[in-house]
């Protein structure tokens, strides 16, 4: 199928700016901008479309997941300043 549209200049720059960008031709740029947007499996990633809120919850999800595990907690010994830099000599800054 052959498409003609008629951009404004502005678009028809910026178009120019990230086909140029790409090392693509103008035509290929925005035919693979079709692609992507329209073409199943197109969709973009979480990241790229998720709001705040949506970063939130996901955050909140992730760090749910890993609550309660079986991991004991750590002793005061195990992260005393001692034992993560072992073998160097105490100094004070």
């Amino acid at each position: 199928m052959t498409l003609t549209i008629d951009l404004p200049p502005e678009l028809e720059e910026r178009l120019q700016e990230e086909s140029a960008r790409e090392g693509l031709p103008a035509e290929e740029y925005a035919r693979r901008l079709l692609e992507e947007r329209l073409l199943p499996g197109g969709e973009k990633p979480f990241w790229a479309t998720a709001t705040s809120d949506e970063w939130l919850r996901a955050f909140d999800e992730w760090v749910e997941s890993h609550a309660g595990g079986t991991a004991p907690p750590l002793s005061d010994e195990a992260i005393s300043r001692k034992s993560i830099y072992g073998g160097r000599e105490d100094r004070q800054l």
